[in-house]
Protein backbone atom coordinates (compact mmCIF):
# COMPACT_ATOMS: atom_id res chain seq x y z
CA UNK A 1 0.00 0.00 0.00
CA UNK A 2 1.35 3.75 -0.86
CA UNK A 3 2.49 6.15 1.48
CA UNK A 4 -0.20 8.52 1.15
CA UNK A 5 -3.54 5.84 1.13
CA UNK A 6 -1.81 4.40 4.40
CA UNK A 7 -1.10 8.14 6.56
CA UNK A 8 -3.36 10.50 6.44
CA UNK A 9 -1.82 11.34 9.84
CA UNK A 10 1.40 13.12 10.54
CA UNK A 11 3.47 10.17 12.42
CA UNK A 12 5.98 10.98 15.25
CA UNK A 13 3.76 14.08 16.44
CA UNK A 14 3.36 15.46 20.45
CA UNK A 15 1.54 18.28 21.92
CA UNK A 16 5.07 19.07 23.56
CA UNK A 17 7.13 19.19 20.15
CA UNK A 18 7.82 23.12 18.86
CA UNK A 19 5.46 24.03 16.13
CA UNK A 20 8.44 24.75 14.01
CA UNK A 21 9.18 20.92 14.00
CA UNK A 22 5.92 19.63 13.49
CA UNK A 23 5.94 22.02 10.26
CA UNK A 24 8.96 20.67 8.76
CA UNK A 25 8.38 17.01 9.42
CA UNK A 26 4.96 17.53 8.48
CA UNK A 27 5.34 19.39 5.19
CA UNK A 28 8.14 16.72 4.21
CA UNK A 29 5.68 14.11 4.41
CA UNK A 30 2.97 15.72 2.28
CA UNK A 31 5.17 16.35 -0.27
CA UNK A 32 6.60 13.13 -0.29
CA UNK A 33 3.20 11.81 -1.27
CA UNK A 34 2.88 14.53 -3.92
CA UNK A 35 6.51 13.48 -5.09
CA UNK A 36 5.15 9.49 -5.10
CA UNK A 37 2.04 9.48 -6.96
CA UNK A 38 2.49 12.07 -9.70
CA UNK A 39 4.90 10.18 -11.93
CA UNK A 40 2.79 7.35 -11.13
CA UNK A 41 -0.70 9.40 -12.68
CA UNK A 42 1.44 10.93 -15.70
CA UNK A 43 3.31 7.37 -16.53
CA UNK A 44 1.08 4.99 -15.61
CA UNK A 45 -2.77 5.88 -15.09
CA UNK A 46 -4.41 2.37 -17.01
CA UNK A 47 -2.39 0.68 -13.77
CA UNK A 48 -4.86 2.31 -11.32
CA UNK A 49 -7.36 5.11 -11.97
CA UNK A 50 -6.70 6.05 -8.67
CA UNK A 51 -3.39 7.43 -9.17
CA UNK A 52 -4.92 10.45 -10.08
CA UNK A 53 -7.74 10.55 -7.51
CA UNK A 54 -4.98 10.00 -4.81
CA UNK A 55 -2.14 12.99 -6.80
CA UNK A 56 -5.24 15.69 -6.73
CA UNK A 57 -5.92 15.02 -2.76
CA UNK A 58 -2.50 15.06 -1.86
CA UNK A 59 -1.74 18.57 -3.07
CA UNK A 60 -4.93 19.60 -1.16
CA UNK A 61 -3.33 18.37 1.68
CA UNK A 62 -0.01 20.08 0.70
CA UNK A 63 -1.39 23.32 0.61
CA UNK A 64 -3.52 23.03 3.11
CA UNK A 65 -0.54 22.61 5.18
CA UNK A 66 1.42 25.29 3.35
CA UNK A 67 -1.81 27.56 4.34
CA UNK A 68 -1.41 26.48 8.08
CA UNK A 69 2.32 26.79 8.81
CA UNK A 70 2.42 29.83 6.29
CA UNK A 71 3.97 32.11 9.20
CA UNK A 72 6.94 29.92 9.97
CA UNK A 73 7.82 29.53 5.83
CA UNK A 74 9.64 31.80 3.82
CA UNK A 75 7.03 33.50 1.77
CA UNK A 76 8.40 33.23 -1.49
CA UNK A 77 9.35 29.71 -1.58
CA UNK A 78 5.62 29.09 -0.49
CA UNK A 79 3.84 31.64 -3.19
CA UNK A 80 5.92 29.36 -5.78
CA UNK A 81 5.07 26.24 -4.18
CA UNK A 82 1.30 26.66 -4.11
CA UNK A 83 1.30 27.49 -7.52
CA UNK A 84 2.65 24.30 -8.89
CA UNK A 85 0.59 22.77 -6.96
CA UNK A 86 -2.29 24.55 -8.04
CA UNK A 87 -1.14 23.68 -11.98
CA UNK A 88 -0.78 19.65 -11.14
CA UNK A 89 -4.55 19.89 -9.54
CA UNK A 90 -5.55 22.06 -12.46
CA UNK A 91 -4.03 19.98 -14.68
CA UNK A 92 -5.28 16.61 -13.58
CA UNK A 93 -9.42 17.95 -13.49
CA UNK A 94 -10.60 16.54 -16.43
CA UNK A 95 -8.62 13.69 -16.15
CA UNK A 96 -10.32 13.01 -13.12
CA UNK A 97 -13.96 14.15 -14.15
CA UNK A 98 -13.94 11.39 -16.84
CA UNK A 99 -12.51 8.79 -14.58
CA UNK A 100 -16.05 9.42 -12.54
CA UNK A 101 -18.27 9.47 -15.31
CA UNK A 102 -16.62 6.21 -16.85
CA UNK A 103 -17.31 4.55 -13.55
CA UNK A 104 -20.64 6.11 -13.93
CA UNK A 105 -21.47 5.07 -17.11
CA UNK A 106 -19.40 1.56 -16.30
CA UNK A 107 -22.42 0.86 -13.90
CA UNK A 108 -25.56 -0.86 -14.66
CA UNK A 109 -25.24 0.86 -18.69
CA UNK A 110 -25.12 -2.38 -20.14
CA UNK A 111 -26.89 -1.49 -23.46
CA UNK A 112 -25.41 -1.07 -27.10
CA UNK A 113 -26.09 3.03 -26.82
CA UNK A 114 -24.20 3.56 -23.41
CA UNK A 115 -21.07 1.09 -24.59
CA UNK A 116 -20.84 3.37 -27.28
CA UNK A 117 -20.96 6.50 -25.58
CA UNK A 118 -18.58 4.97 -22.56
CA UNK A 119 -15.88 4.53 -25.36
CA UNK A 120 -16.41 8.44 -26.45
CA UNK A 121 -16.07 9.05 -22.47
CA UNK A 122 -12.97 6.77 -22.42
CA UNK A 123 -10.98 8.18 -25.57
CA UNK A 124 -11.74 12.11 -24.18
CA UNK A 125 -10.24 10.77 -21.23
CA UNK A 126 -7.01 9.60 -22.95
CA UNK A 127 -6.77 13.15 -24.19
CA UNK A 128 -6.88 14.49 -20.31
CA UNK A 129 -4.08 12.95 -19.88
CA UNK A 130 -2.11 15.07 -21.70
CA UNK A 131 -1.76 17.92 -18.90
CA UNK A 132 -0.65 15.47 -17.06
CA UNK A 133 2.29 14.44 -18.69
CA UNK A 134 3.17 17.95 -19.91
CA UNK A 135 3.19 19.34 -16.29
CA UNK A 136 5.05 16.07 -15.05
CA UNK A 137 7.85 17.05 -17.77
CA UNK A 138 8.10 20.56 -17.22
CA UNK A 139 8.47 19.63 -13.20
CA UNK A 140 10.60 16.78 -13.93
CA UNK A 141 13.06 18.86 -15.92
CA UNK A 142 16.39 18.95 -14.13
CA UNK A 143 15.03 17.96 -11.09
CA UNK A 144 13.22 21.18 -10.43
CA UNK A 145 10.12 20.33 -8.28
CA UNK A 146 12.47 18.27 -5.87
CA UNK A 147 15.13 20.89 -5.90
CA UNK A 148 12.18 23.38 -4.64
CA UNK A 149 10.88 21.14 -1.99
CA UNK A 150 13.98 20.86 -0.66
CA UNK A 151 14.40 25.05 -0.87
CA UNK A 152 11.70 25.06 0.69
CA UNK A 153 12.00 22.42 3.63
CA UNK A 154 15.24 24.28 4.37
CA UNK A 155 13.21 27.89 5.66
CA UNK A 156 10.97 25.91 7.60
CA UNK A 157 10.91 27.79 10.70
CA UNK A 158 10.01 30.05 13.78
CA UNK A 159 9.31 33.64 12.41
CA UNK A 160 8.66 36.32 14.74
CA UNK A 161 8.25 40.60 14.55
CA UNK A 162 11.74 40.77 14.69
CA UNK A 163 14.69 38.17 14.25
CA UNK A 164 15.97 38.38 17.98
CA UNK A 165 12.61 36.77 19.26
CA UNK A 166 11.19 34.52 17.01
CA UNK A 167 8.26 32.66 17.86
CA UNK A 168 8.19 28.46 18.57
CA UNK A 169 5.33 27.89 20.87
CA UNK A 170 4.28 24.24 21.49
CA UNK A 171 2.27 22.43 19.02
CA UNK A 172 -0.47 21.48 21.54
CA UNK A 173 -1.37 25.14 22.40
CA UNK A 174 -0.74 26.21 18.91
CA UNK A 175 -3.13 23.83 17.47
CA UNK A 176 -5.62 25.12 19.96
CA UNK A 177 -5.97 28.24 18.73
CA UNK A 178 -5.74 27.06 15.12
CA UNK A 179 -8.22 24.74 14.84
CA UNK A 180 -10.33 26.91 16.74
CA UNK A 181 -10.86 29.35 13.62
CA UNK A 182 -11.63 26.65 10.94
CA UNK A 183 -13.93 25.19 13.45
CA UNK A 184 -16.22 28.60 13.63
CA UNK A 185 -15.81 29.27 9.88
CA UNK A 186 -16.78 25.30 9.24
CA UNK A 187 -20.54 25.48 11.33
CA UNK A 188 -20.67 29.36 10.43
CA UNK A 189 -20.64 28.02 6.51
CA UNK A 190 -23.90 25.39 7.25
CA UNK A 191 -26.72 25.84 5.56
CA UNK A 192 -29.86 26.74 6.78
CA UNK A 193 -31.75 26.35 3.64
CA UNK A 194 -32.01 23.11 2.29
CA UNK A 195 -32.42 24.41 -1.23
CA UNK A 196 -29.86 26.46 -1.50
CA UNK A 197 -27.47 24.41 -3.64
CA UNK A 198 -24.97 27.61 -3.54
CA UNK A 199 -25.05 27.15 0.64
CA UNK A 200 -24.38 23.45 -0.07
CA UNK A 201 -21.59 23.75 -1.74
CA UNK A 202 -19.13 26.34 0.29
CA UNK A 203 -20.17 24.42 3.21
CA UNK A 204 -18.31 21.35 1.18
CA UNK A 205 -15.66 23.56 0.87
CA UNK A 206 -15.65 24.03 4.79
CA UNK A 207 -15.96 20.23 5.77
CA UNK A 208 -12.97 19.65 3.25
CA UNK A 209 -10.74 22.79 4.38
CA UNK A 210 -12.04 21.20 8.36
CA UNK A 211 -11.20 17.41 7.65
CA UNK A 212 -7.58 18.16 6.56
CA UNK A 213 -6.66 20.27 9.20
CA UNK A 214 -7.84 17.72 11.52
CA UNK A 215 -5.63 15.51 10.14
CA UNK A 216 -2.53 17.94 10.09
CA UNK A 217 -3.40 18.78 14.03
CA UNK A 218 -4.01 15.06 15.36
CA UNK A 219 -1.07 15.08 16.99
CA UNK A 220 -1.79 17.47 19.27
CA UNK A 221 -5.00 16.16 21.13
CA UNK A 222 -6.23 12.90 22.23
CA UNK A 223 -6.95 9.72 21.13
CA UNK A 224 -10.88 10.34 20.68
CA UNK A 225 -10.14 12.98 18.31
CA UNK A 226 -9.20 10.65 15.78
CA UNK A 227 -11.31 7.63 17.12
CA UNK A 228 -14.15 9.76 17.84
CA UNK A 229 -14.44 12.90 16.30
CA UNK A 230 -12.50 12.53 13.05
CA UNK A 231 -15.05 10.22 11.76
CA UNK A 232 -18.12 12.52 11.79
CA UNK A 233 -16.60 15.32 9.70
CA UNK A 234 -14.92 12.36 7.40
CA UNK A 235 -18.47 11.27 7.09
CA UNK A 236 -20.21 14.72 6.70
CA UNK A 237 -17.54 15.62 3.72
CA UNK A 238 -17.56 12.42 2.26
CA UNK A 239 -21.73 12.60 1.85
CA UNK A 240 -21.07 16.30 0.65
CA UNK A 241 -18.35 15.01 -2.21
CA UNK A 242 -20.99 12.29 -3.34
CA UNK A 243 -22.83 15.07 -3.97
CA UNK A 244 -20.96 17.61 -5.46
CA UNK A 245 -19.56 14.05 -7.90
CA UNK A 246 -23.20 14.02 -9.24
CA UNK A 247 -22.81 17.71 -9.73
CA UNK A 248 -19.83 17.14 -11.99
CA UNK A 249 -21.11 14.21 -13.69
CA UNK A 250 -24.40 16.19 -14.69
CA UNK A 251 -22.74 19.28 -15.87
CA UNK A 252 -19.89 16.63 -17.91
CA UNK A 253 -22.97 15.25 -19.41
CA UNK A 254 -24.98 18.42 -19.92
CA UNK A 255 -21.59 19.99 -21.81
CA UNK A 256 -21.65 16.86 -23.95
CA UNK A 257 -25.49 16.87 -24.76
CA UNK A 258 -25.21 20.56 -26.70
CA UNK A 259 -22.08 19.54 -28.47
CA UNK A 260 -23.46 16.04 -29.91
CA UNK A 261 -24.15 15.61 -33.47
CA UNK A 262 -25.89 12.25 -33.32
CA UNK A 263 -29.48 12.49 -32.34
CA UNK A 264 -29.59 9.21 -31.24
CA UNK A 265 -26.89 9.88 -28.56
CA UNK A 266 -28.35 13.02 -27.17
CA UNK A 267 -31.54 11.16 -26.39
CA UNK A 268 -29.09 8.58 -24.16
CA UNK A 269 -27.07 11.40 -22.72
CA UNK A 270 -30.27 13.01 -21.98
CA UNK A 271 -31.48 9.73 -20.72
CA UNK A 272 -28.33 9.26 -18.80
CA UNK A 273 -28.58 13.11 -17.38
CA UNK A 274 -32.21 12.29 -15.99
CA UNK A 275 -30.60 9.23 -14.32
CA UNK A 276 -28.12 11.13 -12.55
CA UNK A 277 -29.72 13.98 -11.51
CA UNK A 278 -31.94 11.37 -9.59
CA UNK A 279 -28.67 10.42 -7.68
CA UNK A 280 -27.90 13.47 -6.80
CA UNK A 281 -31.03 14.18 -5.51
CA UNK A 282 -31.32 11.09 -3.43
CA UNK A 283 -27.72 11.37 -2.06
CA UNK A 284 -28.96 15.47 -1.40
CA UNK A 285 -31.80 13.87 0.89
CA UNK A 286 -29.35 11.15 2.53
CA UNK A 287 -27.14 13.93 3.62
CA UNK A 288 -30.17 16.09 4.74
CA UNK A 289 -31.37 13.16 6.96
CA UNK A 290 -27.90 12.27 8.38
CA UNK A 291 -27.11 16.18 8.94
CA UNK A 292 -30.23 16.93 11.11
CA UNK A 293 -30.01 20.16 13.92
CA UNK A 294 -29.10 17.49 16.86
CA UNK A 295 -26.09 15.82 15.11
CA UNK A 296 -25.12 19.32 14.26
CA UNK A 297 -25.27 20.67 18.22
CA UNK A 298 -23.45 17.50 18.86
CA UNK A 299 -21.20 18.20 16.84
CA UNK A 300 -20.32 21.66 18.29
CA UNK A 301 -20.67 20.88 21.66
CA UNK A 302 -17.73 18.34 20.95
CA UNK A 303 -15.56 20.62 19.55
CA UNK A 304 -16.32 23.14 22.24
CA UNK A 305 -15.08 21.04 24.73
CA UNK A 306 -12.17 19.85 23.00
CA UNK A 307 -10.97 23.17 22.37
CA UNK A 308 -12.09 25.07 25.84
CA UNK A 309 -12.73 22.07 28.12
CA UNK A 310 -16.73 23.09 28.62
CA UNK A 311 -19.45 21.22 26.61
CA UNK A 312 -21.06 24.50 25.02
CA UNK A 313 -21.43 25.42 21.68
CA UNK A 314 -18.15 26.14 19.20
CA UNK A 315 -19.38 29.51 18.24
CA UNK A 316 -21.64 31.91 19.50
Amino acid sequence: MSIARMDKWIPGVSPDDRTSHVAGRTLRFRLAAVQHYLPLAAEKPDEDIEYVHELRVATRRTTAALRLYADMLPRRRTARMETRLKQIRRATGDARDYDVLAQRLSDGHPDAEAQRFLEKVRSRRRKAQRPIQAVYRRLEKDDRFDHWVKELLRGVRPRGKTKAEPKDPRFGEWARIHLRRIVNRFFKAAPTNDTDAAALHRFRIRAKELRYEMELLAGAFPADFVEKLYPVVETLQQQLGEINDHATAQARLRQTIDTADDPSEADHLRTLLKDEHARLNGSRRTFLQWWTPQRKHDLQARFSELLTGRPELATA
